[in-house]
């Protein structure tokens, strides 16, 4: 590991991939999946309402014994038809996180499954792989084994426990950063009007909430016209909704000089945080002063990055110019654009506590390489999960966040979310529990 390189999980002896910038990609629903291996061995099924009745009612079994019976049917009576289905072979050349082909075992067919991409590769093998091969503990563990937690006790214990390991150590690190009262917090990106040079709220719809409104004119006073001006909320039933940008085109609210604005044009844009809601309330509370508060956060989530560089060996941890997403064009999105200070500190602090928790279990001896990498693969794959909810294009949508890629699209708005705490270890827990 070179000085300035980008912190990199080692997985194996022969490969290295790198921590927490990886979004999950799609991953097919069962009935998606069934329907897919039950068509593709049975097309005659499109036509026979009762096998699509029985398709739908996902029994596996069922439907397994239906496909030998099809399939059988069709063949002459000295085939050993059941032979020749059993080594017939599904080839799947795109399979992604490999749900097709897992499905493709679950009715009985052999798959062959074909990836290119490191990462979905990676989700395959904890899904279907680690998940079967190593679900079981060591059965040679002594009870004292297992006490000390030396002997495997099996692929979801030990993933669970390195996960929820990991998890202590970041918000140990994180503090007062990880924002355990905190449910969401805005932010709006601004540019500066060409006309008058006022700085312009870019967003489609001024609404935050049921009843929370943008007041799009900056409040008047100290903070107004400075680095981060403050946006006032308006509490009522605000009749017209239409915010400054629509169709390509922005309007400056103060002098209504109107100006080409393109969606990705919103990268680059200045950030200005104007509301936050605790988990205690359910209404929006405005940030007085948001010059002080990116100041003052800024600081602390500086001094957090830097603790957890030191730990890793003054490594850099999420480069300014590290890319993540990439744009409509297809231009790489870089750290610099896409994180905020407090959740570049949230990677790292990941990064590290996943650091101490490896060596942890590099020094319990009686697991096996294959052990290590099953635990390991799975927890970073945790952290990629967390990039879809962690960055600057989380989405405000009827009062609670989205996340900002849908079917693989990044959606870029003026308005987006910060998660607080709260939702930062509900995803994690729920990640984990699809794991």
């Amino acid at each position: 590991m070179e000085e300035g390189e980008p912190l990199r999980l080692r997985l194996d002896d022969d490969h290295r991939d790198t921590i927490s910038f990886h979004r999950w990609f799609a991953v097919r629903g069962a009935s998606a999946a069934r329907a897919a291996v039950a068509l593709t061995t049975s097309p005659d099924w499109l036509s026979d309402p009762g096998k699509l009745a029985l398709m739908a009612g996902g029994d596996d079994a069922a439907i397994a014994s239906a496909i030998v019976q099809g399939r059988s049917s069709r063949k002459s009576d000295n085939v050993d038809s059941h032979s020749e289905y059993q080594e017939e072979r599904l080839l799947d050349l795109c399979s992604g996180v490999g749900t097709v082909g897992a499905m493709a075992g679950r009715l009985g067919f052999d798959a062959l499954s074909i990836e290119l991409s490191i990462v979905p590769h990676l989700i395959d093998r904890v899904l279907h792989d680690f998940a079967v091969s190593l679900a079981e503990g060591s059965g040679s563990a002594t009870r004292a084994d297992e006490d000390r937690g030396s002997a495997w006790r099996g692929f979801v214990t030990e993933v669970e426990d390195f996960a929820n390991a990991v998890w202590r150590g970041a918000k140990r690190r994180l503090q007062e950063l990880f924002e355990e009262d905190v449910d969401v917090r805005l932010w709006l990106r601004l540019v500066p009007c060409p006309s008058c040079g006022r700085k312009v709220p870019v967003l489609s719809n001024v609404r935050l909430s049921r009843d929370t409104a943008l007041n799009l004119t900056p409040d008047a006073g100290l903070s107004s016209e400075g680095e981060f001006p403050r946006f006032g909320l308006l509490r009522t039933e605000f009749p017209d909704r239409k915010g400054t940008f629509a169709r390509g085109i922005c309007t400056c609210p103060a002098c209504h000089h109107r100006f080409r604005f393109r969606g990705y044009d919103l990268i680059p844009l200045h950030p200005v945080p104007i509301a936050v809601r605790m988990r205690s309330s359910s209404a929006l509370i405005e940030i007085d002063s948001p010059g002080d508060y990116v100041t003052e956060v800024n600081a602390a989530a500086s001094r957090s990055l830097a603790a957890s560089s030191r730990s890793l060996g003054n490594r850099t941890i999420l480069a300014d110019e590290q890319s993540i997403f990439h744009d409509a064009r297809g231009e790489p999105i870089s750290v610099h654009y896409a994180l905020l200070p407090r959740q570049r500190a949230f990677f790292a602090a990941l990064a590290e506590s996943m650091h101490w928790e490896s060596a942890l279990l590099a020094g319990r001896a009686e697991l096996a390489n294959n052990h290590r990498l099953a635990v390991r693969s799975a927890v970073a794959l945790l952290i990629s999960g967390q990039i879809d909810y962690v960055n600057t294009f989380a989405h405000w949508l009827v009062d609670k966040p989205h996340p900002s890629t849908f079917a693989g699209h990044l959606r870029i708005a003026g308005l987006f979310t910060e998660v607080g705490g709260y939702w930062l270890e509900r995803s994690w827990q729920s990640r984990l529990r699809h794991l």
